[in-house]
């Protein structure tokens, strides 16, 4: 794009228009750096276009331009605020559908033809990155959460997680406000909830199961007095250091906290060897993740900051490795 040539009158707009993903990521990028108000005012005005190519690819780089922090002109933020809203009115859930050659036949349907793109998707995408707590208003306004299928629960409680994370000063309380509520019902999305409010660091971990203790069947998370002994038999290099041991264990099993995590990660753990038993190990660290969906290969222990201990567990069921991140 020359000096004094308009955006949507260079080569990039037209291949963008013709078909959107084809466009590398770099060439939209460099793009970017060079909109002028002009621009900008024209990729604005192309959201009321009868082409869906010519608002989808709009709308593209409206939010590229949102992203690099770009300076928009007085007035033409607040319109682009506006025009997104109606245009993400028609967006619609999909219900995915699990017969296997429906979905080869629909995947070569979609390579073959020239399908219109899902304009009203990216129109809700492109108000959550204007204004996270509008577009958290509009989810849930939109999708009334209790009439949703369960495949509609779990894509907006994703979008609702997406709207509180990554830069925490732009969280939006009513998605805050939305997962809470959705975690402290108990239903069956519930532990889905907690799992994002934890996992996201948008609550403390100890914050998330006093609203939820209620629906949690969680007896006391206490370290057994045989556990110590029984880890020491396993492992007597630690002979001696009982006391530690017990200290760091009943402040993890009590705090959930990353400093007593990381004494035992650190004064213990990490010296364990590739085919220790996994019993005397997880009676030190009590139960994994209550929110997490069970794995056969890895148990998570996150502490209430946030970082969390992976501990891996090989075919045979003996200790594989661990990290602590």
């Amino acid at each position: 794009m020359n000096d004094h040539e308009r955006f949507i009158d260079s080569e990039l707009w037209k291949n963008l228009v013709a078909k959107d993903d084809s466009v590398p990521s770099h060439a939209r990028q460099e793009a970017v750096k060079g909109l002028r108000e002009d621009d900008l005012r024209d990729l604005v005005q192309r959201l009321d276009s009868d082409s869906f190519r010519e608002q989808y690819a709009a709308m593209g780089m409206l939010m590229m331009s949102l992203r690099d922090n770009l300076s928009f002109p007085n007035g033409l933020l607040d319109q682009l605020r506006h025009k997104a809203t109606e245009l993400a009115k028609h967006w619609t859930l999909n219900e995915p559908k699990f017969d296997l050659d429906a979905i080869r036949r629909l995947g070569l349907a979609l390579f073959e033809t020239d399908h219109p793109p899902d304009v009203p998707a990216r129109a809700y995408y492109l108000l959550a990155v204007i204004d996270r707590e509008l577009a958290a208003q509009f989810l849930v306004s939109q999708f009334p959460f209790e009439s949703l299928t369960a495949h509609g629960k779990r894509e907006i409680l994703h979008d609702l997680a997406e709207l509180c994370s990554w830069d925490k000063s732009k969280c939006s309380e009513t998605a805050r406000r939305q997962l809470c509520a959705i975690a402290e019902a108990g239903r069956p999305e519930a532990k889905s909830a907690a799992g994002y409010l934890i996992g996201r660091q948008i609550m403390r971990r100890s914050e998330v199961e006093k609203i939820t203790e209620k629906w949690r069947a969680a007896p006391p998370d206490e370290l057994d007095p045989a556990a110590v002994p029984a880890f020491i038999a396993l492992h007597p290099q630690f002979a001696g250091r009982e006391a530690e041991l017990i200290k760091h264990a009943t402040a993890w099993r009590k705090t959930k906290s990353i400093a007593a995590l990381n004494g035992l990660h650190s004064g213990f753990l990490l010296s364990l060897g590739e085919g220790s038993p996994m019993e005397p190990l997880l009676a030190i660290l009590g139960p994994p993740n209550w929110w997490s969906d069970p794995h056969p290969s890895v148990f998570s222990f996150s502490s209430d900051e946030g970082p969390a201990l992976m501990v891996h567990v090989a075919t045979d069921g003996k200790l594989s490795g661990m990290k602590l991140k």
